[in-house]
């Protein structure tokens, strides 16, 4: 039966049904970069279907309807020859009816072309909306002087994961239209190959089934896998299936997500799935019930890897640079091989495929890398004094903590006593920035400083360290938002973040509260960074490097 829903999965999701999803998904990227770019001619759009989605549906209407009607005649015709010889091999032969298997198929794919024509509409209607809603707030945000690359990518991430969904007509939660079809399409093949099974074992008047079973199965199915049912409820030996199993329900036998199948059962004859699972424990070392749990969490792992590879193609066709997204993939597809790993479990790289990606190439992820000497390896001699460059190459996930303050650490201690001022800015999306300057300044145009981790160096002054300066402090009031303003000198360490009161209070004033008996005793800016903090304009901290 596993067969039976993937075949028919492959052919229904896949084929015509992609090709239609990609192309809208592709023109909606194209679309999005165009208008961005173009703000005028996005405002002459028709705002009731600037994209056509609705169009382009009626263009693979026939295709994909036909490719459905295929689909289910090829594989009910063949799961009826198993049945037929089943029964005949161990029953004898009968007379049945040899038509009623291409009315199931028929009635099925009916019934799926009236899911797949809904929930098409549903995905146009969405990504016509999302796709309105994006560009608008996209170029909004771009003539106000955001940076263009930063609207862009959150553009393009709100767009691919809300735009290529679908609405679930009976719950109303969104979720992509490739798991929406599959979904149904488990249910619409549990219920023509029962509806097949039921007719053949009353053509042979046979009433007991045997479950399928496997290890790992949802507890509340684990309990009745791999036994003997009654189908009529009136065997003196064998359980009701349908008071047993749940059969006919959601969460029941053959329900929602289910899919375990049922088999003719002839006594003396058939020989029922083995249900101890000691070996597959004793090599995994997990239980049926935790070895669940384990692929649960496999599961959702390898939809945020099918998320975040939209969300790279969906960019990429944009034009947008999607290199922290492939350094965030990478990191997932570790974060997976090690959970199966440490599980017992096989990577299945079909789950992981991101589904209808324009140009039909899944996107490959980076590795991170954080090589402190790649940045300033290109500072010395190829980049010229006041130019903030990006490191092609060079990534910090800002995410893991460790790491990010391992590659802080060593940035500092490689900048700290230069002859003149090093910046190296870790954006918020992880790409690092370096800038060469002069003895007394460094630029940090150039980089996008919201959410950003800033470092630089103070050439000592007269032999001594010392702390932030004025520039320092109006640098970070202009631009509250920095996570962190790091700088280093001599043996010490640096750190100011901005403080609730950080509008109020000017620099001047916070000098203006050293008192003269304090002035000699140590670093003067040091001082001044005190009072500031004390004021609560900034967040101040010197440690030793």
């Amino acid at each position: 039966m596993g067969d039976f829903h993937d075949r028919l999965a492959a052919d229904l999701v896949g084929g015509a049904q992609e090709r239609f999803v990609a192309e809208l998904t592709e023109r909606a990227a194209r679309m999005l970069a165009d208008a961005v770019a173009n703000p005028d001619r996005f405002r002459l759009l028709d705002r009731l279907s600037p994209l056509g989605a609705m169009g382009l549906w009626a263009e693979w209407r026939d295709r994909v309807t036909d490719e459905c009607r295929e689909a289910w005649e090829s594989a009910v015709s063949d799961e009826d020859e198993l049945l037929v010889s089943s029964l005949a091999r161990y029953l004898g032969g009968r007379s049945y009816e040899t038509s009623y298997a291409a009315n199931v198929a028929a009635e099925a794919a009916r019934g799926m072309a009236e899911i797949m024509r809904r929930e098409n509409v549903s995905l146009a209607s969405s990504v016509e909306r999302e796709w309105y809603s994006a560009v608008a707030d996209a170029v909004t945000r771009v003539e106000a002087g955001e940076s263009r690359r930063r609207v862009m990518e959150e553009a393009v991430a709100k767009l691919a994961s809300e735009g290529i969904t679908t609405i679930d007509y009976r719950t109303g939660t969104r979720m992509p239209i490739d798991a929406a079809l599959r979904r149904h399409i488990v249910t619409q093949a549990n219920q023509a190959r029962n509806d097949l099974l039921w007719r053949r074992m009353d053509e042979w008047g046979a009433d007991l089934v045997f479950t399928s079973a496997h290890y790992g199965a949802r507890p509340s199915h684990a309990v009745w896998q791999g036994r003997v049912f009654s189908r009529s409820g009136t065997s003196k030996a064998y359980p009701s299936l349908v008071e047993a199993t749940g059969y006919g329900t959601a969460g029941g036998l053959c329900g929602v997500n289910c899919r375990h199948t049922m088999t003719p059962y002839v006594e003396g004859i058939s020989k029922l799935p083995d249900t101890d699972y000691g070996p597959q424990e004793k090599l995994t070392g997990l239980s049926s019930d935790e070895y669940y749990a384990a692929t649960q969490a496999q599961r959702r792992l390898e939809a945020k890897v099918r998320a975040t590879k939209r969300e790279i193609a969906l960019g990429e066709a944009s034009g947008v640079d999607e290199t922290p997204a492939r350094v965030r993939l990478g990191e997932l597809q570790g974060r997976l091989l090690d959970h199966c790993k440490a599980n017992g479990l096989r990577r299945d790289y079909g789950r992981e495929r991101a589904y209808a990606v324009p140009g039909a190439v899944q996107p490959r992820a980076l590795r991170a890398t954080a090589s402190v000497k790649k940045v300033l390896g290109r500072g010395f001699g190829s980049v010229a004094p006041g130019e903030m460059r990006l490191c092609e190459g060079v990534f910090v996930d800002r995410h893991d903590r460790v790491r990010t303050e391992e590659f802080v650490t060593e940035t500092l201690q490689a900048i700290v006593g230069l002859e003149v001022e090093h910046a190296v800015v870790i954006q918020r999306d992880g790409r690092v920035f370096h800038a060469v300057g002069t003895r007394d300044s460094v630029t940090l145009e150039g980089a996008d400083l919201d959410g950003a981790i800033v470092m630089h160096n103070h050439v000592l002054l007269y032999g001594e360290p010392c702390s932030f300066g004025k520039d320092d402090y109006v640098t970070l009031r202009e631009n509250p938002k920095i996570t962190l303003l790091m700088a280093c000198s001599g043996g010490y360490r640096y750190e100011m973040k901005a403080g609730p009161k950080i509008a109020k209070v000017g620099y001047d004033d916070a000098m203006g509260r050293i008192p003269l008996s304090e002035v000699d005793m140590d670093d003067f800016q040091h001082l001044v960074m005190r009072s500031l903090n004390d004021l609560k304009a900034i967040r101040y901290r010197r440690e030793d490097l």
